[in-house]
């Protein structure tokens, strides 16, 4: 890895990536020997800020439950083959790179007796810039954000909202344009039509519904991925077990709320990361519409 990010850093000069830009880098191992895949992926969940991931299987995102963008497959990394670089992120510089593996000269930066040459990439001496992925074109006044859970139906995704709105902040209004939002994410981020299509967003309560009533209708339908609007109290109160939360979230001016992830579904996984981050909670804003923009 040492000599594989040596190669890394000389490729991002001669594409004339700053010395700044090259500094910030932070090349991280995750794991060892023991550590599985789903473990793994647990790892790089955590840090929620990973752009490229090696040495990998095809099965980091479904095994790993960790979202991917694109997998660079069949590659040779010391002396194991058929292994992935993984790419999570739509960084300029991480598309470039991932660009570069693909090559024939690409695939060399792993080996210990290549060394990168500005030669090899053939007359390119500076990252062209390049158009992000668009985001599916959504009407979210046509958006059902009242879903009922349907046995009958596979499901890639199942968001829940609180119906108590004085007290949870989410309403018809917000959620549909959250729910726009996140579809504008997901389409970007790995998910495929089909996915989106069979996404159910659903509303849990009113007006009159307390937290532990509301836990007993979550649990009844015992299928959300992705639960918004609750308290701290999901767990204590509403008996609703979580896989991890995000607190202190205002959703609709209603501060001091949760949003909390109920499961291992990736795209969950991968929709709470980017909630996370300065960006990405602007999805709740009613005002900011997701672009991908650079």
């Amino acid at each position: 890895m040492i000599h594989f990010y040596s190669n890394v850093i000389n490729f991002l000069k001669a594409k004339k990536i700053s010395d700044e830009e090259i500094k910030k880098i932070s090349f991280r191992k995750y794991g060892d020997n023991d550590t599985k895949v789903a473990a793994l992926g647990e790892l790089v969940n955590k840090d929620a800020d990973v752009d490229l991931l090696l040495g990998v299987g095809g099965n980091i995102d479904t095994t790993g439950a960790v979202a991917t963008i694109e997998k660079i497959e069949n590659l040779t990394i010391g002396e194991k083959k058929g292994r992935v670089a993984a790419r999570l992120t739509n960084k300029e510089m991480v598309i470039a790179l991932c660009d570069f593996l693909k090559t024939e000269n690409g695939a060399k930066m792993f080996n210990s007796d290549y060394t990168f040459n500005e030669s090899d990439l053939k007359g390119e001496t500076s990252v062209e810039p390049t158009e992000p992925t668009k985001p599916i074109e959504i009407d979210e006044t046509t958006l059902n954000v009242t879903d009922v859970k349907d046995t009958s139906k596979k499901y890639s995704l199942v968001i829940g909202w609180y119906g108590k709105s004085a007290t949870s902040g989410c309403n018809e209004s917000t959620m549909k344009h959250f729910y726009a939002n996140a579809m504008r994410y997901l389409s970007v981020s790995g998910a495929k039509n089909d996915d989106l299509k069979n996404i159910s967003f659903r509303k849990y309560g009113d007006d009159k519904t307390g937290v532990s009533a509301l836990g007993e209708l979550v649990n009844e339908d015992a299928d959300v991925d992705l639960m918004l609007g609750c308290g701290v109290n999901i767990t204590t109160t509403g008996n609703i077990a979580t896989k991890e939360r995000l607190d202190n979230v205002t959703i609709n001016g209603v501060a001091k709320r949760v949003i909390a992830r109920l499961s291992e579904n990736t795209f969950a996984i991968s929709l709470l990361n980017y909630l996370k981050t300065e960006e990405g909670i602007k999805l709740l804003d009613v005002d900011y519409i997701y672009t991908n923009a650079k």
